[in-house]
């Protein structure tokens, strides 16, 4: 893992302890269906704040490239049909 995708995570499952979600983990925010859904929340929240910004430099382009790839990486849950 990346230290920046590191960083996200732990700054995530953090905010979501905080929260009161107390079994939240860096092992379990991508795969659990309730906490993986707060985190895509949060990434695109943060990947549209990002964007809206227009700032243009290599570490902001990686901070929305590491977002991406976690978005892909999140269960989430799905509305039904």
């Amino acid at each position: 893992m990346s230290g920046m995708r590191d960083f996200i995570i732990a700054s995530e499952v953090r905010a979501l302890k905080e929260f009161g979600y107390s079994t939240v983990s860096e092992d379990n925010i991508l795969t659990d269906p309730i906490f993986s859904a707060f985190f895509k929340l949060h990434l695109q929240d943060a990947l549209a704040d990002l964007e809206g910004a227009g700032v243009r430099s290599k570490k902001v382009d990686a901070l929305k490239s590491e977002i991406t790839k976690l978005l892909a990486e999140c269960v989430g849950l799905e509305p039904n049909p």
